[in-house]
């Protein structure tokens, strides 16, 4: 939003960015599911100078159920995918320049719990240097 001159960034839904890289079943499963979100790979590969982010992912078979979903699910894959890796590295270095603190700081904004707010914020770091070593 706009404040003044200023524009101001900010993550609306925490929760929906640390779960399953796709949309799972049950509903509660995909977000905030640290045991999801640390045993998910976070890049799918990297080829020709290009990176394929996991998520999105393709929606589970469960989806196939409401046909118009799961076809709007399955567009949204190429969002992830094909970016240049420099792009990626300039990501993982603007992100570098948060503090620890600032990290785990927003987890903490956001109501997790000390535990939930340690173990996310060693993962996010974890991705950061998997960005900027690219």
């Amino acid at each position: 939003y706009r404040r003044g001159n200023e524009l101001i960034y900010l993550v609306s839904d925490l929760g929906a960015t640390f779960g399953t890289p796709g949309r799972s079943w049950p509903k509660e499963r995909a977000k905030d599911n640290l045991e999801s979100f640390s045993s998910t790979k976070f890049l799918r590969g990297v080829k020709e100078g290009k990176v394929d982010f996991q998520a999105p992912a393709r929606p589970g078979w469960e989806y196939a159920v409401n046909p118009k979903e799961y076809i709007r699910r399955i567009h949204l894959e190429h969002i992830g995918q094909n970016i240049p890796v420099a792009d990626a590295k300039w990501l993982g270095q603007v992100m570098s320049r948060l503090s620890m603190a600032q990290i785990q700081d927003a987890f903490r904004a956001a109501g997790y719990s000390p535990e939930e707010i340690a173990a996310f914020s060693k993962l996010v770091e974890d991705r950061i240097i998997v960005l900027t070593d690219l």
